[in-house]
């Protein structure tokens, strides 16, 4: 599903980069291939983004990512869409 996600994001930014909000919020399980698949194409044409979760856990597990694979694509985390 990642692999669709990721082409149709392609297809839709047509090459330029755009600004982008990952909903994580009914996000439940996120297989380790899943997350190394976004971190290698997930971040083509993102000037910068901005990921929704809903709980401290998500966030948690968020900021570890960040720091552990080091986006080259700025990310900011948010509780509201509002804010995000």
């Amino acid at each position: 599903m990642c692999k669709e996600i990721v082409e149709l994001r392609h297809q839709v930014s047509e090459g330029k980069p755009q600004y982008f909000l990952y909903d994580m919020r009914d996000l439940n399980d996120f297989t380790p291939e899943a997350k190394n698949y976004f971190a290698i194409y997930g971040q083509d044409h993102i000037q910068i983004a901005a990921v929704l979760v809903h709980s401290r856990f998500q966030e948690f597990s968020v900021n570890l990512w960040i720091k552990i694979k080091k986006p080259i694509v700025p990310m900011r985390i948010f509780t509201t869409k509002k804010d995000a």
